[in-house]
């Protein structure tokens, strides 16, 4: 719609139609990967998952708000419609995301299982402990430093009927790491 500049909803009606069939889809590939009680994690290019839907999902959102700011500057270089530059650019940069996200989680990831002590202990865990960011300095053999690195924080949180995962995206600004 947003590339074609029109409002007309049978490509949102595909969307959904194909959206839900590609996270049953995932979903089950996701959950037959996945040992008894042994969770894992994705590893992608930009971010690490729980699930490879998230890592479609977190590329994709990425690619949208890159493409929205590409398509801005370049409407105001051009001296055109901001808004038309920011419909184009995201429009692009949505469909580009979700490419890159696809090949990222199902090409280029590693999907590496993680074992937690006690996981009902905790009520904040981080998914990307092993992201290096957009911009890594190595200050030495055994010290990282690592900026704005994307990441997906997972909380526990106990309802009346057990227990609930809620995930929320973030972007840690730096992380340091050292080897003892």
């Amino acid at each position: 719609m947003a590339l074609a500049n029109n409002s007309d909803l049978t490509p949102m009606r595909y969307g959904v139609g194909f959206g839900t069939l590609y996270g049953l889809g995932v979903g089950a590939i996701d959950l037959t990967d996945a040992q008894k009680n042994s969770p894992y994690t994705v590893h992608g290019v930009l971010n690490n998952a729980d699930y490879s839907t998230q890592i479609v999902l977190l590329d994709t959102f990425y690619g949208g708000a890159t493409g929205s700011i590409i398509g801005m500057a370049i409407s105001l270089i051009a001296n055109k419609s901001v808004v038309k530059g920011l419909q184009y650019g995201s429009g692009a940069g949505v469909w580009a995301g979700f490419g890159f996200g696809l090949i990222d989680s199902f090409y280029l990831s590693k999907t590496g299982y993680r074992f937690k002590k006690d996981s009902f202990s905790n009520t904040v865990s981080n998914s990307t402990t092993d992201n290096s960011g957009f911009v890594q300095i190595q200050t030495s053999k055994s010290s990282t430093l690592s900026l704005l690195s994307p990441m997906t924080l997972s909380t526990l949180q106990k309802t009346s009927y057990g227990y609930k995962m809620n995930y929320h995206m973030g972007l840690q600004v730096a992380q340091l790491n050292i080897a003892f």
